[in-house]
């Protein structure tokens, strides 16, 4: 990953135009530069949704919040305008009533996230391996809103015809427009720029059950996120309880992969020998915890031990 410089999302947006084909993303290989292999995303056990993430988990799957009904007031205020009421409203219906947002970090060791995510290093920190980086976006961070109004005005001119279209079908520059009204989903606050955030944003339009579209998100299968989770780390202060219960949530999780790999290939290798290659390959789920280092200031993740594939506690 790039440290030399900050990815600009305006360089994204121009990288656009200089496609040559429908298999030509200079702007995907740009952005992704700036991706890193692993993201990871704090939780709290006091969580009132904890047990129902927990169990999410097991079946691979993770909660994607409705973007609307995230709790940060000033979230997606970072681009003003000088639309009237209605067009506001078609802009807020497009960004922020039909899409949803999971937000991750690069960084497992950082105190402020455990502290305000990690109820204070009592929690847990997931580790994902992005098996793909397209639909993850770096977050920019600004101290000041930007006034986006023309940009706007070009997509309410031609909202009407490109969502009606295959996204194959789309010029450069309709493209870019596109591109220029979701540059509200990837905008904070600098306050916020120890969060080192990216974002990943879903859609959908409809859940069963909830005609009248009120639904406060969705549960969202991680592969089709491009994540695949890969360690689950305890916070240096997590209790026994919560972390026996980690390590049981863990077991399933590592038993389900090994039969479903089993029996996609039980014809040809063993279980032994299937297990043997998933140690190998790390596509069991570890479990870590966060400890001090060398009794410093610094925090750093060392993993537990395991019999055979499962966790003993």
């Amino acid at each position: 990953m790039k440290k030399k410089d900050c990815f600009s999302y305006d360089r994204y947006v121009q990288l656009i135009g200089e496609k040559k084909n429908c298999a030509h993303y200079p702007e995907n290989d740009y952005k992704n530069s700036y991706i890193p292999n692993y993201l990871y995303k704090y939780w709290s056990f006091d969580s009132p949704r904890i047990d129902d993430n927990l169990d999410a988990l097991v079946n691979e799957e993770i909660w994607m919040p409705r973007a609307n009904t995230l709790n940060d007031p000033l979230e997606f205020q970072m681009l003003k305008d000088d639309l009237n009421d209605d067009d506001k409203f078609l802009i807020r219906e497009y960004t922020l009533f039909r899409n949803s947002v999971l937000s991750l970090t690069s960084n497992p060791k950082q105190h402020l996230m455990w502290s305000h995510y990690g109820a204070a290093h009592t929690g847990l920190c997931l580790e994902f391996l992005l098996l793909g980086k397209n639909n993850v976006f770096p977050i920019t961070y600004i101290p000041y809103q930007v006034d986006v109004t023309e940009n706007l005005k070009k997509w309410l001119a031609i909202k009407s015809t490109v969502l009606n279209k295959d996204v194959f079908e789309l010029t450069n520059d309709e493209n870019q427009v596109l591109a220029e009204a979701m540059r509200v989903m990837f905008y904070k606050k600098s306050d916020w720029k120890y969060e080192e955030e990216y974002r990943i944003i879903g859609r959908k339009d409809y859940v069963d059950g909830d005609e009248y579209g009120f639904f406060k998100g969705y549960m969202s299968k991680l592969s089709n996120l491009g994540l695949m989770l890969n360690r689950i780390i305890l916070g240096y202060n997590c209790d026994l309880e919560n972390k026996a219960k980690i390590m049981n949530k863990v077991n399933e999780i590592n038993k389900k992969r090994l039969i479903k790999t089993y029996e996609n290939n039980k014809k040809n290798s063993s279980i032994s020998q299937i297990k043997k290659r998933m140690n190998d390959d790390n596509s069991f789920v570890y479990v870590s915890q966060i400890v001090r280092k060398n009794n410093s200031l610094k925090l750093d993740i060392v993993d537990y031990e395991r019999k055979d594939i499962v966790y003993t506690f």
